[in-house]
């Protein structure tokens, strides 16, 4: 999953790389490889912490079929093996616990900042927008997006605002025929009508030996009269 802070910074970088192309100004490019820095550094931070917690779960290919949030695989497949038919394809899906939480778009808040600036004086406020959007104040955008980021960080974690859902990280078993797993567990598949019907009508057609039958019927019939 992409952490949104290091996607901001990636964003904003290929915004002034755009910016270069249609300007030619070195400035653009500069500004593109501090927020690129910026994201590096970011994720090399967030590769030391701890570990993120996983959790499977199994999905039945082509039916609304799946099984609950698990701490292994071989318990997801558990969990969905009785809705299971012969012939479905399961796939064990990877779950990871969401870093995902909000954060502040400087771009946004600027064209917020702009949008209020020009309901309360019109063109009045066209020089106090341009400055504020301008390149003399870049770097002090980004002063401003990290402390206030910092500020809504420090936020969240003291009051333990997390995600609270998995995000879909990766297949772990690509498919599995539950023809096999149902061999392999030695519990009866599931059949459906079509198998059904062959099969009674295969019953019909099978006959016992006449000397054998005779001596079970006969062999009931003495069993009910003791």
């Amino acid at each position: 999953m992409i952490n949104n802070k290091i996607y901001n910074y990636v964003n904003r970088a290929q915004l002034a790389i755009n910016d270069w192309q249609c300007s030619g100004e070195i400035y653009y490019l500069e500004q593109a490889k501090a927020e690129l820095a910026e994201a590096v550094l970011l994720a090399d931070e967030l590769a030391k912490e701890k570990p993120v917690f996983l959790q499977y779960s199994a999905e039945v290919q082509g039916r609304v079929v799946s099984s609950y949030l698990c701490d292994t695989p071989e318990e997801a497949l558990e969990d969905i093996r009785p809705d299971l038919a012969v012939g479905d394809l399961v796939i064990v899906l990877k779950q990871e616990e969401s870093q995902w939480h909000p954060y502040i778009d400087m771009d946004d808040l600027i064209e917020e900042f702009i949008s209020q600036a020009d309901d309360e004086a019109g063109e009045g406020a066209e020089a106090w927008c341009d400055f504020i959007s301008g390149n003399a104040l870049a770097q002090a955008r980004k002063e401003l997006d990290e402390q206030l980021n910092a500020v809504l960080e420090a936020w969240l974690k003291k009051h333990k605002v997390d995600a609270g859902w998995y995000d879909r990280a990766g297949v772990e078993v690509i498919s599995l025929s539950v023809l096999a797993r149902l061999a392999m567990t030695h519990e009866p598949a599931k059949k459906n009508g079509t198998q059904k019907a062959e099969e009674a009508a295969s019953a019909g057609r099978r006959r016992a030996p006449a000397g054998k039958g005779r001596r079970q019927r006969t062999l009931w019939h003495q069993q009910g009269r003791v």
